[in-house]
């Protein structure tokens, strides 16, 4: 059970699923729920723990990884979602990092970063949400320009 009253523990969803399923369906896949103990000489206060959840495109840099992106996934760049713990200064990193971790959130509440807290992938923080089909375009579109200059 949860214990909101411990700063050392935090219960978060930890895995991956493809940005196809519902959140019905990805928390299933989920399974467990983590649960986050801070390292003895971790200084909570400074550096909290913090459950965080991203998208990310598979690539050929994500196939059989922890990811456990497929070799089909990748060549089509599925879209997969990923959820987990870290502390707080490592899960700003992911934020920083937007083209790798897109859409990272941070969160530091017991369960908070389940499939549901995710808002839909390429959506803006205003406007209708972009197809996924079209983001995923414009994505390998601007990997294929960086790569050839």
């Amino acid at each position: 059970n949860p214990d909101a009253s411990n700063p050392n523990t935090l219960f978060c969803y930890q895995g991956f699923c493809r940005d196809d399923q519902s959140d019905a369906e990805c928390l299933s896949s989920l399974g467990n729920i983590a649960l986050a103990v801070a390292d003895a000489e971790h200084d909570v206060s400074v550096n909290p723990l913090t459950c965080y959840s991203f998208y990310f495109v598979c690539t050929t840099r994500y196939e059989q990884g922890e990811s456990s992106c497929t070799a089909a996934e990748a060549a089509t760049a599925v879209v997969k979602r990923a959820f987990g713990f870290s502390y707080q200064q490592e899960c700003q990193e992911l934020q920083s990092n937007g083209q790798t971790y897109i859409g990272a959130t941070c969160c530091q509440v017991d369960q908070c970063n389940d499939p549901g807290s995710l808002l839909p992938f390429g959506a803006a923080s205003s406007g209708p949400a972009p197809s996924s089909l079209v983001v995923v375009a414009a994505l390998v579109l601007s990997w294929f320009a960086a790569a050839c200059n």
